[in-house]
């Protein structure tokens, strides 16, 4: 009968954390922080739509030409315009009627709202 071979043991398991911090888990991660706190930003500090335009035109090119020379820079710019996209977004997005609809029902006035398949005119 011939010779078994030798088992070779197993290597070892990766740490628990070297598995979580991963950089290809949560590709989108950063840029949804980046956006949402532009988001934040915009709310409190508010710049003139041209400017922040003008901002996101200049980084997004320059995050390009850095791409093959300086990834973290380019990286950085990268969320800078997600960030800038943000705070665009909240300055430009149309004020919303919810708010009048609720001070004057409060008031008493009677709302027909004919889109939802409500109307409070009976009531």
């Amino acid at each position: 009968m011939p010779p078994l071979p030798t088992p070779t043991p197993r290597p070892a398991p990766p740490a628990h954390n070297e598995f979580l911090l991963k950089p290809n888990r949560h590709p989108m991660l950063g840029a949804e922080i980046a956006y949402s706190a532009g988001i934040v930003a915009g709310i409190y500090f508010v710049r003139p739509a041209c400017w922040l335009i003008a901002a996101a035109a200049a980084f997004l090119p320059a995050s390009i030409y850095f791409l093959t020379t300086r990834k973290w820079l380019a990286v950085t710019l990268a969320l800078a315009t997600f960030f800038t996209g943000g705070s665009l977004e909240i300055q430009l997005r149309g004020s919303s009627n919810i708010r009048p609809l609720r001070h004057a029902r409060a008031r008493g006035q009677q709302l027909k709202l004919c889109a939802l398949g409500f109307d409070t005119s009976h009531v």
